[in-house]
């Protein structure tokens, strides 16, 4: 599925973490930003039943099928690839991406993620706080509808900066190994110091 003139939206999360709720605001956003598409990719979605199942949630709220692409599992690599078709990822809530938002990043994707409370809220927040994306994280269901379709009017500039963005994420402390230990070792050492303390 080639990249067009018109913005894709993807999610390659877990197909169970589209609740009712996650359809409904995509379909709200597919249907503020014209010509726009959803690419969904996951394991399981090599079923015939449960892709056409997805397709009638989403018809229920005015998307067409034409709309949709939906793939199922692929190898490793290609799998990475297929983010070349993604021009925005859309984090399903309340259970957000870890690993899919990672490999969004990784190759250059911006992830719109919607924050909540709990640990698995949240995952995607520290990911994107991490590397100064802070703006696509967002506090409210409106919040999250308004910056996917603000994002989505200037289409060309996202494509434009996907190498950036890919260079950044592998500049950024997630791939910073010798930091990330080093902040471990004092995070053990306060934890130590902290029981030793108690006891």
């Amino acid at each position: 599925m080639p990249v067009t003139g018109n913005v894709t939206f993807g999610s390659f999360n877990n197909h169970a973490k589209l609740n009712v709720e996650v359809v409904r605001v995509w379909s709200e956003i597919l249907k503020r930003v014209s010509g726009s598409r959803l690419f969904l990719k996951s394991g399981r979605l090599s079923d015939p039943l449960l892709r056409e199942h997805i397709r009638k949630q989403f018809q229920a709220y005015g998307i067409t099928s034409d709309r949709l692409t939906i793939m199922h599992h692929v190898e490793p690599a290609d799998h990475l690839l297929a983010y070349n078709n993604v021009d925005i990822a859309l984090d399903p809530f309340p259970y957000c991406g870890t690993t899919t938002t990672v490999d969004a990043l990784a190759m250059g994707v911006p992830v719109v993620t919607l924050v909540g409370e709990r640990w698995i809220q949240r995952t995607s927040f520290g990911f994107l706080k991490g590397m100064g994306m802070e703006s696509t994280c967002a506090h409210t269901v409106k919040e999250y509808v308004d910056i996917a379709t603000g994002m989505a009017q200037d289409v060309t500039s996202i494509r434009k900066s996907k190498l950036g963005r890919r260079d950044a994420f592998f500049r950024s402390a997630m791939c910073d190994t010798k930091r990330f230990t080093l902040n471990l070792e004092a995070a053990y050492r306060k934890m130590w110091k902290a029981h030793c303390e108690n006891d």
